[in-house]
């Protein structure tokens, strides 16, 4: 990611954590065909438990990141890879870094299937270092399509062996519920 969606990442997560001030040009930032939209800890005052910093929305996903449970969650809503599958994840990483998160909560309905270039990737670059910031449970809303759900079953049982506790799920309700359980 480019300096410029570096420092507004930085200033999503100033404004979570409520250690800095959001100005009104961080508020929505075009970087790399990637909207970035800062919600102050302000705006989420009076709102119900469990509001989200929205850090990611474009076509592909959205990324939000719960503060008051430490959740890093995503949304796919098509098909997703290359540079984009790579962003989503690496900034979910990030923001599970700077926050000290140990949950993530992946909604993939809508990802029918990932391409063997971005699982390779995701084992040998993504997933030792979101491992090593702390990650540990991980909800999977599971893809709509069989070939989708055989990928995930599997990235999950490789994943396991390393000390990820995953669970599967239908419902992203249900699956937020279980990490909101989870110590």
């Amino acid at each position: 990611m480019s300096n410029g969606g570096t420092t507004t990442i930085c200033a999503v997560l100033r404004a979570a954590a409520g250690t800095g001030s959001v100005t009104a040009a961080d508020e929505a930032v075009q970087t790399d065909n990637t909207n970035i939209r800062l919600t102050s800890a302000e705006q989420l005052e009076g709102e119900r438990s469990m509001a989200a910093v929205v850090i990611i929305d474009n076509p592909f996903a959205t990324l939000w990141y719960h503060p008051e449970k430490r959740i890093v969650h995503h949304r796919i809503h098509q098909f997703i890879s290359g540079k984009a599958f790579r962003d989503l994840l690496l900034t979910g990483t990030e923001v599970l870094t700077k926050n000290q998160a140990t949950k993530w909560l992946s909604d993939d309905r809508m990802n029918a299937v990932l391409r063997p270039e971005d699982v390779e990737w995701s084992h040998e670059h993504w997933f030792p270092q979101t491992a090593l910031a702390g990650w540990k449970w991980w909800a999977i809303v599971q893809p709509d399509k069989t070939v989708g759900q055989v990928t995930m079953k599997n990235l999950a049982a490789t994943y396991g062996q390393y000390g990820i506790t995953s669970k599967a799920f239908t419902d992203p309700n249900d699956a937020l519920w279980w990490l909101e359980s989870q110590p």
